[in-house]
């Protein structure tokens, strides 16, 4: 959370499902500003297989159990998207005291939430089931308008780091005319040709301590610095 929980700030979680992830945000509005704590994670294996349907409601599920100790006993709401319509599902739920809403993705999540779960799967019903004890209603939302919840449920988009292979790195030094110069002249580097770890590839390496080094050729050094950076700081 960026601030701590407030009793009496109405509380909106928003859910979305992508074919890799799913994806939720937790806002709690105090003072008109909302508050956000997120949570998101890849699918697994089996899930990859999961309907539309299903997997909207795993996401919905994930969220609440991901942020039931800021749920329980409190009158809120969960978002996932698509039309705006409020739906009243209180015979899944076993305390009908329990009021909150849920904004979801999928157009097909709030009919089934309408039928009994005899005529859910096992998992369904299960999910069903946990959901309805804190929350009653879903609206819709519209995937424009629910920009986080559908940013954090698609990491096949999030930008990955660019791999620079050995031969990449061979064969841009060649063409380097600063390691030429210091091939050239004496500097406090102590480059020589060998191999490093995992690759036949000969590379030009600084050995001056024990630590060995490659060079890098000045046409990768902002690929790479970036590279290492993203690993330092996924986020």
């Amino acid at each position: 959370m960026l601030t701590h929980p407030a009793e009496s700030a109405p509380l909106l979680l928003t859910t979305d499902a992508s074919d890799m992830a799913i994806g939720a945000s937790f806002e709690q509005i105090l003072e008109g500003i909302p508050t956000n704590s997120f949570f998101s994670r890849k699918l697994r294996p089996a899930e990859l297989n999961y309907s539309a349907y299903d997997r909207e409601l795993l996401a919905m599920y994930a969220a609440v159990k991901h942020f039931k100790y800021l749920l329980e006993g409190r009158a809120n709401g969960i978002a996932c998207h698509t039309l705006q319509c409020y739906i009243d599902y209180t015979s899944f739920t076993s305390d009908p005291a329990v009021q909150e809403n849920s904004h979801t993705q999928n157009s097909a999540v709030p009919k089934r939430l309408k039928q009994k779960l005899d005529k859910a799967s096992p998992r369904q019903a299960r999910h069903l089931d946990f959901i309805a004890q804190f929350v009653t209603d879903i609206i819709h939302l519209a995937g424009n308008q629910n920009m986080v919840a559908d940013a954090l449920s698609r990491i096949d988009a999030v930008e990955m780091p660019v791999i620079v292979t050995t031969q990449q790195l061979a064969d841009e030094q060649a063409n380097d005319e600063e390691l030429q110069n210091l091939l050239l002249h004496n500097t406090v580097l102590d480059l020589k040709k060998g191999t490093v770890i995992r690759s036949t590839t000969p590379l030009y390496c600084d050995c001056s301590t024990d630590v060995i080094r490659p060079y890098v050729p000045k046409t990768l050094r902002k690929q790479i610095f970036h590279m290492v950076h993203r690993i330092a700081h996924p986020s």
